[in-house]
């Protein structure tokens, strides 16, 4: 047994942030109410006058939140209950908790400071009581006038905890390493202080119940207040009325509702039988399986007319299951049987040639089958070799079905194939009475739900009625374009590849060749995209006017004129010249040659002529001109002024947009918003002047090969292509199958997938068809079988086989070759490794392969698409109430290897996986039989787990052990069930029982603390880390003065449950026979 811890806790018996640490009442009994520190404030002030500052120092006794303060608990202050609430299997071993996010919470509002041991009581206290310890109908259902809180009357008062141990159930849980001397309390302060400033989760609180828990009853758990003036203030009632601040809630009976108590928060749970893990764990016995387990008898005397019966082996053969005892286990005898069973057809006195009577008989029976198709009922009866009865029968007989048969494409079977020594799996499948009434079961699976699953068939393969539709219209469509296709597009281009490029002009742009379309390469070519225009070609046509004006000669025709205006033979006609009566721009910049206008205004009009279009340009030059007037405009100027004042004023148009400015005023500095606007205009120009120079001329050369282009359009236009794949785009079918239809275009022929584990429709029929004589494995136990891989097969190829039928009878799609159950066992729990691919993953998880897939020349039995191990692979088997009642379990296969001891002697030990991941194996699949057997199948042969014994040396194979783990969670708290004798040392705290720490183990009583003292036990040469902390606590020791020694983090420490773990060598389930 080993108890691996899942991570570093560290405890703490209390904490506190804030003013609570100055509370130094000596003794707060005294108080009456509340606690209170001294502040002392000093007040530093400067004189009006000057002179010397001055100082006063006032002091104030300030007093503190205390329980009577609290009439309520935010809900989300608690983190965690354990147990939760209504959860009704709670170990009764362990403690009742509750946790709160606050790591100082349960000491906040404590009226007094911590003991010299480190004891302080909490102010909240964990009262867990039984349905009948306390009054339901008082449960808030009286008058809560004036009362804050809900409350509870306590019936029982032996179920409130004793007063004198209550600092002893509350601590602080800190997920980290403190790493420093527990008695250090500074710098205990100092690490938890560091540990919250990186993660303010790392720490929270804790209050327990010390209550033994009775087995299968009910439990309400209530949070109340601990103090006298925190239960009156939650009533209602004055808390002046507690004799002290410090004043315990429960203990005295003088007083008023002296059995009525608030409560903050609530919650129930209900106990289950005695049993944590590490108990149940340890119930479980390490088993050979016996030989039966796996086999069962068959009658085979009667198997209906027209076959004859089975004689040898008193007509008695031996039905397998999905599982077997290891052969390598069984005693010589029991071996030697199950090899006379598994040749039952070999086992007459004098046995006959292969094959047998019997499969001989079968064979002819299932092959009339595919005989009545080829000949008339009465000629395949006479010459069918069965009795008389059907030799004389004119009427078809109703065959057993041929199973595999349309995986295999084999239509006949072949008596001769039956020969053992020629292992062909579907001889083996259809012949052997064992194999054919495996196939069975799987028959009257599919037929008890095949409303589920034809259900979950539809479901798969979407609308695939009317994409069968919709696939036998596009196939007409196909067949009638491929006429017009084949009769007219591939004549024209076969007589003109001119005509046929102009007639499909208007495909060009969606041709693509070369990654460009047809229509861009025409465009970077030397041929006009004119040329294929649908006006050229009225033109060129024969009998048209302009054909006959041309003169076209047969060197020389429309027929070629594409290819010689590609090569160059034909040129264009030149671009059109502009007449000297016109004006261009040339002529429009000599106009500006006049010698008022800038020179470089001329040249630059010249350069670019388009500027003269441009309004704001012609604005600009003309102003710029203008300029140059200034003197003569000064004299018209003066001119005007006379003007003016000889009246003629009236006689002036009107003008909206006149302005009057001063004639001194000076214009700001900087451009205008026109002149920005001017300037970022003239900009863009050279920008886009610039860029237009910048552009390379493209060298036009011919297309290289008319006669390519034109075959790419004829492919493109192919109507077996296009239709297709129009067509598969808009149907809605899995990836999966549209896949398939790319390949050929024809109706779907889709196959669904069901990957539940038809192991579990197998079980649900009779757990004795799963795996015979079962109930032979005993109660709390634990043991291998090894698989049977001719059961999981014959009876998978049953499954498909019928779905096939019933496919086919629903009318589904589908070629009755497809592979629709190939999962036998559940795979669901297995972790695939990260970033691997789902669908290869779900590949690689199937237990057969396709059926289709099977080759015919190999033994049932050998088709294997999962496990990489030689042989059947082994199945942990576990019996009892441990998975039952803990199903989170981690179950997996651990590499194990040789230890030397100190006597020279060695031993099997777990292998380190961290430094070697493959020593451990994880289940491959897992099964279930209600109600506690459990399945967990590993890819390991019985011989590479049970591995070599060691001859001393350490070099034989230590071979492979199981591993039982709890896993881990959340922590938790209690004890081990009582043992027979009470021990006063134990090896380790894991181990510590409730008789070692109680005089009396009364269920519905108390932990006490002083009652039993137990210590580690000695042993000075130890190494073991565990063993030197766990010396370092004692449950029940004592001061001088008789209270308890033992700190509440201690007794964390103690009670603290770690994971269990358990492992079992794989040869001690698998005794080797002697």
């Amino acid at each position: 047994m080993s108890t691996p811890s899942p991570g570093v806790y560290s405890f703490l018996s209390w904490a506190r942030q804030g003013l609570g640490n100055f509370i130094n009442e000596d003794d707060p009994a005294s108080l009456s109410l509340r606690s209170s520190i001294d502040v002392t404030l000093q007040i530093h002030g400067d004189r009006i006058n000057g002179g010397a500052p001055a100082l006063e120092t006032i002091a104030r006794n300030v007093q503190l939140y205390g329980p009577a303060d609290v009439i309520g608990i935010d809900p989300k202050a608690i983190v965690r209950s354990e147990p939760r609430d209504w959860i009704t299997n709670f170990e009764p071993n362990y403690l009742p908790f509750i946790e709160f996010y606050e790591e100082d919470f349960p000491w906040r509002y404590t009226p007094a400071r911590p003991s010299a041991e480190g004891k302080l009581v909490p102010w909240i206290t964990l009262l867990v009581l039984e349905e009948s310890e306390w009054d339901k109908v008082e449960d808030g259902k009286r008058n809560m006038l004036h009362r804050p809180l809900r409350y509870l009357k306590v019936t029982n008062p032996q179920g409130l905890p004793n007063v004198d141990d209550l600092w002893a159930w509350a601590h602080v849980h800190v997920n980290a390493d403190l790493s420093v001397d527990r008695h250090d309390t500074a710098a205990l302060a100092e690490k938890l202080d560091e540990t919250l400033s990186a993660n303010r989760d790392q720490a929270y609180s804790r209050l327990l119940c010390p209550r033994i828990l009775k087995e299968n009853t009910g439990y309400d758990a209530f949070l109340i207040p601990t103090f006298e003036t925190g239960r009156l203030a939650g009533l209602g009632r004055n808390p002046t009325e507690a004799k002290s601040a410090t004043q315990i809630a429960w203990g005295l009976e003088d007083r008023q509702e002296a059995d009525t108590f608030p409560y903050y928060h609530r919650w129930y749970f209900r106990t289950a039988a005695a049993g944590d893990f590490e108990y149940l764990v340890r119930l479980l016995q390490r088993r050979t399986v016996d030989p039966r387990v796996g086999r069962r008898e068959m009658d085979t005397q009667r198997p209906g007319d027209p076959l004859r019966a089975i004689t040898e082996l008193g007509g008695v053969l031996r039905l397998g299951g999905a599982l077997r005892a290891p052969l390598r286990q069984l005693s010589e005898e029991d071996r030697g049987e199950y090899d006379k069973f598994e040749a039952w057809n070999q086992q007459a006195s004098k046995p006959p040639a292969p094959p047998h009577p019997f499969q001989s008989q079968l064979a002819s029976l299932i092959n009339l089958g595919a005989e009545y198709g080829s000949k008339t009922v009465s000629e395949t009866n006479a010459v069918s070799g069965l009795n008389q009865t059907v030799v004389e029968d004119q009427d078809p007989l109703i065959v057993p079905p041929f199973y595999g048969r349309c995986y295999s494409g084999t239509p006949r079977l072949l008596p001769a194939s039956a020969d053992p020594s020629k292992k062909r799996w579907l001889h083996e499948l259809n012949l052997d009475p064992r194999h054919r009434v495996t196939a069975g079961f799987g028959t009257s699976v599919v037929q008890k739900d095949q409303e589920k699953y034809m259900e979950a068939a539809w479901q798969q393969a979407g609308s695939v009625l009317d994409a069968n539709q919709r696939i036998r219209n596009a196939q007409m469509a196909k067949f009638a374009s491929n006429v017009w296709h084949s009769r007219v597009l591939v004549r024209i281009l076969n007589r003109s590849r001119e005509r046929f490029l102009t007639i499909l002009a208007p495909l060009h742009q969606r041709v693509v060749a070369d990654g460009l379309t047809v229509r861009q390469q025409i465009r970077e070519s030397t041929l006009p995209t004119a040329m294929l225009s649908k006006t050229m070609r009225q033109m060129l046509r024969p009998r048209g006017r302009v054909a006959r004006l041309l003169g076209f000669d047969a060197e020389q025709s429309p027929a070629n004129l594409l290819s010689r205006v590609n090569s160059g033979a034909v040129k264009a006609v030149n671009p059109k010249t502009v007449p000297s009566s016109l004006p261009t721009g040339a002529k429009l910049a000599a106009g500006l040659g006049a010698t008022s206008k800038p020179e470089h205004w001329r040249k630059t009009l010249e350069r670019f002529p388009w500027l003269s279009g441009i309004s704001f340009v012609r604005v600009f030059i003309d102003g710029a001109i203008s300029i140059n007037k200034d003197i003569k405009r000064g004299k018209e100027e003066m001119e005007w002024v006379v003007r003016v004042l000889r009246g003629e004023v009236d006689s002036y148009p009107a003008s909206s947009g006149f302005d009057l400015t001063d004639t001194g005023q000076v214009p700001p500095p900087g451009d205008s918003p026109d002149a920005v606007r001017f300037k970022e205009s003239l900009r863009n120009i050279y920008e886009f002047d610039r860029a237009q120079r910048e552009l390379k001329v493209v060298d036009r050369k011919p297309l290289q090969s008319l006669t390519a282009i034109a075959s790419n359009i004829r492919h493109a236009t192919n109507p077996e292509r296009t239709i297709p794949r129009r067509v598969l785009k808009s149907i809605q079918i899995p990836d999966h199958i549209r896949r398939q239809l790319r390949e050929s275009f024809g109706e779907v022929m889709v196959y669904p997938r069901i990957d539940q584990p038809m192991y579990e429709p197998l079980k649900e029929i009779s757990t004795e068809l799963f795996l015979p004589n079962i109930n032979l494995i005993p109660n709390n136990s634990i043991t291998l079988l090894e698989t049977n891989r001719k059961f999981v097969e014959s009876y998978m190829v049953g499954l498909n086989h019928e779905f096939a039928r019933e496919l086919l009878w629903r009318e589904y799609p589908t070629d009755q070759r497809g592979s629709y159950f190939r999962q036998f066992w559940d795979v669901r729990g297995f972790l695939p490794a990260a970033g691997a691919d789902p669908e290869a993953t779900r590949e690689s998880l199937y237990d057969i392969p396709k059926l289709h897939r099977w080759l015919m020349r190999v033994e049932l039995g050998e088709h294997n698409n999962r496990s990489q191990a030689e042989g059947e692979t082994l199945v942990l088997v576990i019996r009892g109430e441990l998975l039952k009642k803990y199903p989170t379990a981690v179950i997996y296969a651990h590499r194990a290897e040789w230890d030397q001891t100190s006597d020279g002697k060695t031993k099997r030990k777990l292998k380190d996986f961290e430094t070697d991941a493959s020593a451990v194996k994880s289940p491959l699949y897992e099964a279930k039989v209600d109600p506690d057997i459990y399945f967990f199948g590993f890819d390991l042969t019985e011989a590479q787990a049970s591995g070599t014994p060691d001859p001393g040396s350490g070099t034989g194979d230590p071979g492979w052990f199981f591993v039982i783990e709890e896993r881990p969670g959340e922590p938790r708290f209690g004890l081990d069930l009582p043992k027979p004798n009470p021990r006063p040392t134990v090896d380790t705290w894991n181990d510590l029982s409730w008789s070692d720490v109680t005089n009396s183990f009364t269920p519905g009583a108390f932990l006490g603390l002083a009652e039993r003292g137990v210590t580690i036990t000695d042993a000075p040469d130890s190494t073991d880390p565990q063993h030197v902390e766990d010396t370092d606590y004692k449950w029940g020791a004592t001061t001088p003065s008789g209270d308890a020694a033992t700190t509440s983090a201690e007794l964390a420490y103690i009670l603290c449950q770690v994971p269990v773990l358990i492992a079992f060598h794989a040869s001690d389930m698998l005794k080797q026979a002697r």
